[in-house]
This record gives structure tokens, sequence and C-alpha cells, in this order.
């Protein structure tokens, strides 16, 4: 799966999180990473990122990671909070991925 494909999972996912979640700060902090999620689509839309590089390898790694955090939450809301601490990693990555670009 692609980087883009992998995104877009995620944010459909957190979507998904959010309208399930009950506690009013975790559907805050999900709708934060929603959002910078969603920023990150749009940068790597138009930028080309390698494949091939570290960084893509390992938001690539850690976001195979969110997903299924994500899906667990989803099932069993006790687990949004370790979700919020997954999901937070891969928006940190993101950042600074999207930061070295041009």
């Amino acid at each position: 799966m692609t980087l883009g494909e992998q995104l877009t999972e995620t944010s459909d996912a957190l979507l998904e999180l959010i309208l399930a979640a009950e506690d009013i700060e975790q559907k805050e902090k999900l709708r934060e990473q929603f959002d910078v999620i969603t920023e990150s689509i749009e940068k790597l839309v138009k930028e080309n990122v390698k494949k091939n590089s570290k960084e893509y390898i390992a938001v690539t790694h850690n976001l195979n990671a969110a997903n299924q955090s994500i899906k667990e939450a989803i099932d069993d809301l006790d687990k949004i909070a370790a979700t919020i601490m997954q999901v937070a990693k891969v928006v940190e990555m993101l950042g600074k991925m999207a930061a070295a670009m041009p």
C-alpha cells in the first residue's frame, strides 16, 4: 500500500473513531490529528516523495500500526488513549517529512 493510500485509510478510520468516541477531549485530540493528516495528504500530493527514503519507509510502517490501533479502538473505546499516542507519533513523523520538502 502506498503512503497516500495509507494516509487516506488513516483519515477515514479516524473519522469513524471520532464519531464513535464519547469523551469530548479525546474527540478534540482525534480531530486535531485528523486535520494534520489531511493537510499532509494535500502537501504530499503536491510533492513527489521518494518511496525508498528511510522517512517514507518509517512513516508507512508507523501508519500501518496506527491504522491497526484505530481499528481496535473503534471496537473497544477504552483503547482510544493509546490510539491517540500512536497517531501522534505518525503526525510528528509526517510533520518532519513535510518540513524537509522543498
